[in-house]
């Protein structure tokens, strides 16, 4: 049996794309450009909440 995978799912209400991950130089975001350069992350998405 293969090992299931770990998923983390971080959301944020009012940081929109401000992570390094997604291009911003202004902001530095080591962590979370680690965890997208290991994982995934989204470039089309909405939220149902303001």
């Amino acid at each position: 049996m293969s090992q299931r995978p770990n998923i983390l799912i971080i959301t944020y209400h009012d940081s929109g794309r401000h992570f390094g991950c997604y291009g911003v130089e202004t902001v530095h975001t080591p962590a979370i450009d680690a965890l997208a350069a290991d994982g995934m992350r989204f470039e089309n998405y909405f939220a149902t909440v303001p």
